[in-house]
């Protein structure tokens, strides 16, 4: 899967970076939140916990995706964010754990 930046603006008065992006996910699903929030995040070198991805799209047809995501400064200028944006971040991070859970613990029981 790979990241490409295709627009970035630096919203000083907000405290943010407003990024459009292109993923190439070459023979597989539309990438998750998740996913998405760690490859932004290694690209700009900021915590996972600061980014906040308002829409993935994909193209019909395509393994290509669209998006559009706020990379804030800190946790504070974050409060401006839409509550449901908020909501949607923190569920996202709740699935995943469980997901990660119960797979750890399948691997338990085949090694007993």
């Amino acid at each position: 899967m790979e990241i490409e930046i295709e627009d970035k603006k630096d919203n000083r008065y907000l405290r943010r970076i407003e990024v459009r992006h292109r993923i190439n996910h070459e023979g597989g699903r539309t990438p998750r939140r998740g996913e998405v929030k760690k490859l932004l995040a290694r690209e700009f070198k900021k915590s996972e916990n600061l980014i906040a991805i308002d829409f993935i799209n994909t193209e019909y047809g395509k393994n290509v995706s669209s998006g559009y995501a706020k990379i804030y400064a800190d946790e504070k200028s974050m409060k401006i964010e839409k509550e449901h944006i908020l909501k949607r971040m923190k569920g996202g991070q709740e699935k995943e754990t469980k997901a990660e859970t119960k797979s750890i613990e399948k691997v338990e029981e085949k090694g007993e």
